[in-house]
């Protein structure tokens, strides 16, 4: 079922698409983690946290 790196890189599981797709979410979370890690935004109290990490909170206040 192809080679090692094949299948382990995403062709395995539902091919050029589901690669596509995973690897864009792995790039964003690395891309997200990074500013975070940087601190983008220095207001670290756990309601602006909620806000950041879902947004769909801010409308419903």
């Amino acid at each position: 079922m192809g080679n090692y790196y094949g299948d382990i890189f995403g062709w395995g599981f539902g091919g050029g698409l589901m690669m596509i797709i995973f690897w864009g979410a792995v790039i964003f979370f690395i891309v997200w983690l990074a500013r975070e890690a940087r601190g983008g935004n220095h207001s670290d109290t756990p309601e602006k946290r909620l806000n950041f990490i879902r947004p769909q909170v801010l409308f419903t206040q």
